[in-house]
């Protein structure tokens, strides 16, 4: 075991150390940063450095180069084995500054946790607004600098195993911080989430962080957390778990050599952003794992073919290659020199490490493991409550991006069924969750058709979303199986809301209309029944649709009736197909409509369904250009008999919309 350096010295009783007089400037920062790694006896220049991570109104680029510092010389001493290493052999010096260095440590760490949840002003509360120092981008790459640093360290403690406690930690400031931003989210995603130990760990927090923590959301839609300083922990969480890549193969063991690629040999140019120009991801390299090369036969295409192969515990810390980089560049000043020995201790110590970790399996390297972990998070964070904007996008992507990876993709029922009984937008988009539970993994929901009636309403047609809906509506009303009374309800539902619906709107019911009773010839009642409820000749039958009035006012269906079965459907008319066709402003709407009325839609091989996956796309937009853009063959003339006083005002319309709700102008 290489000699350890002296600690310092141990003040007399009844004295304290003295607080710097004045914040240490960037350039102080450097020179201390430099003495500390190339200079053994100069450990008290630890202290000075944390004490700028502590200063609420140290520079920022103090703060950065304090950061960097701080982080080769932590992570060499760990690979080391300063910490790995304490027994009962040591001596009293040695165990002295053992229990000095993991004190130093912990404060290290806890410091940068701090500067990771975005507390600029450690801990007063209120951020500098000194654009030259604290600006919201040099903060959020501080905060990236600080997350990048305890990354390292977290895999320098022993060098082929990954302290997932560490990362747990500094994950939680992260997301629980005010300042979870893009920066430091597409960092953790582009960098870290690639890894195979750092993804399985990732879920682990993740979990930990959604069972754990006291989750609220409020009537608005805001979350607050009881750890997260009014955060919005909830948003967070998913932000970071839906950024995480799907990828569970097993982790391939590989046997990196010590030959890396050159990569000194240019200066790198100064940032743009930077108005001193420093450049940060310069700066950031200096973390960065090196590319390593394999022995033949080891490494080659397959590296390139799995990106998400590889494992972050498993490369050369920072530590490693600031010992072997200080080794190689004694030994061309000095040959033989003992003091370069010393220094490449690191790298042997952590080669040993290394060996010793490999011939263990770890729990991350196992792809069934991982995608349980995968599972048992997605679980815990949808059983917590979510804002309404990510509650949708979960429900959105759900099907798509979470359901393919469970093992037990059944296990969402409950969630998908709470949310089609939330009614509205949410209710529409979990029906493409609860449709592939359903005809793929044998989900039975008895009363499927009854909410999905109750989600057919009037904001059917003005949501973002009715294309998805319409279309899986159509879908679930295919089967011809469908008892009678259920598609005359749906029916009737449609016809009633079609009086309502914008043009494009009234256009997709219609077409369900007609669809339907093309599908279900037993309720073709419903268009050749007279106004009394019985059945009559042809021109009875004829009377009972145009006489829209006397079917109006006593129509036997139940519109606020929320169970389909009970609706008196079958028992009623499609007086409303006959109002359509007669009085609707927009002529393909009466077109449709009177389509219904002349045509025989029992004769299966006269006609065809009509195409309610096209009708679903059109809008307003859509509509006014068609009219514009069509040839005009005759001018149509206007001749009224009596001037029109309104254009709605005929006696089914007012019946539709009564005075008591809708003040009619005379």
């Amino acid at each position: 075991h290489a000699p350890a350096p002296r600690p310092p010295a141990r003040p007399s009783r009844g004295r304290r150390y003295a607080m710097p007089k004045r914040l240490l400037a960037r350039d102080d920062t450097v020179s201390l940063g430099v003495e500390l790694n190339t200079n053994t006896a100069s450990v008290n220049n630890v202290g000075k450095l944390l004490t700028v991570l502590k200063s609420s109104g140290s520079d920022v680029r103090a703060t950065k180069n304090a950061i960097i510092a701080l982080e080769r010389w932590f992570s060499e001493r760990l690979c080391l084995g300063d910490l790995r290493d304490s027994d009962a052999t040591m001596d009293d010096a040695e165990r002295t500054y053992t229990e000095w260095f993991d004190k130093h440590y912990k404060v290290f760490i806890k410091r940068l946790c701090v500067l990771v949840g975005g507390d600029g002003d450690r801990g007063d509360g209120k951020e500098k607004k000194d654009a030259s120092n604290t600006n919201t981008q040099t903060d959020a790459k501080t905060r990236v600098l600080a997350f990048a640093a305890v990354m390292e360290c977290a895999r320098s403690e022993v060098p082929g195993r990954f302290n997932n406690e560490l990362f747990g930690t500094v994950l939680g400031a992260a997301v629980t911080g005010g300042n979870f931003g893009e920066e430091l989210l597409g960092a953790l995603t582009k960098r870290y989430l690639v890894k195979t130990d750092v993804r399985y760990h990732c879920y682990a927090a993740v979990k930990r962080l959604a069972e754990s923590s006291d989750l609220r959301v409020s009537t608005s839609g805001k979350e607050t957390a009881a750890t997260g300083s009014g955060g919005d922990l909830a948003r967070n969480l998913y932000d970071v778990l839906s950024r995480t890549p799907a990828e569970f193969g097993d982790y391939k063991k590989k046997k990196p050599t010590r030959e890396t690629k050159e990569t000194s040999g240019t200066k790198a140019k100064p940032a743009a952003d930077d108005a001193d120009g420093e450049d940060f991801e310069a700066m950031l390299g200096m973390m960065k794992g090196t590319e390593q090369t394999f022995p033949d036969g080891e490494d080659g295409e397959d590296a390139d073919a799995d990106p998400f192969g590889g494992a972050w515990c498993k490369e050369q810390a920072v530590g490693e290659r600031a010992a072997s980089d200080t080794a190689a560049l004694r030994a061309s000043l000095q040959t033989g020199s003992r003091k370069k020995a010393r220094q490449a201790t690191a790298a042997v110590k952590a080669d040993e490490a290394r060996s010793l970790s490999n011939a263990v399996n770890d729990k991350w390297a196992d792809g069934k493991k991982h995608r349980a972990r995968f599972q048992e998070t997605w679980l815990a964070l949808l059983r917590k409550p979510f804002p309404n904007d990510v509650y949708r996008k979960v429900l959105l992507t759900c099907h798509k991006q979470i359901m393919p990876h469970l093992q037990n993709p059944s296990l969402l029922g409950d969630f998908f069924i709470t949310s089609i009984d939330r009614g509205g937008l949410d209710g529409m988009l979990a029906l493409n969750g609860m449709f592939t539970l359903m005809t793929r993994h044998d989900l039975e929901y008895p009363r499927f058709y009854d909410r999905l009636y109750v989600l057919l309403d009037q904001s059917s047609f003005h949501a973002q979303n009715r294309k998805g809906f319409f279309e899986l509506l159509d879908i679930f009303l295919k089967s011809s199986a469908l008892p009678a009374y259920l598609a005359a309800s749906f029916i009737k539902r449609l016809a009633r809301l079609s009086l309502t619906a914008p043009p494009a709107g009234a256009m997709v019911a219609v077409a369900f209309i007609h669809n339907l009773l093309r599908r279900h010839p037993g309720c073709s009642v419903l268009v050749h029944r007279g106004g009394d409820g019985g059945d009559g000749d042809s021109e009875v039958k004829r009377e009972g649709v145009s006489g829209a009035t006397t079917a109006a006012s006593s129509d036997p269906f139940l519109e606020n009736e929320q169970d389909p079965s009970k609706t008196n459907a079958l028992q009623s008319t499609l007086w409303e197909i006959a109002t359509l066709g007669e009085h609707h402003y927009y002529p393909q709407v009466g077109k449709m409509a009177k389509m219904i009325e002349e045509k025989d839609l029992s004769n299966r091989v006269k006609t065809a369904e009509l195409p309610v996956g096209e009708l679903v796309s059109v809008n307003y937009h859509n509509l006014l250009a068609e009219e514009l853009g069509s040839r005009v063959k005759t001018a149509p003339v206007a001749f009224h008999q009596k001037t029109p006083t309104g254009l709605f005002q005929t006696a089914t319309m007012k019946l539709c919309f009564p005075p008591e709700t809708f003040k009619w102008s005379e």
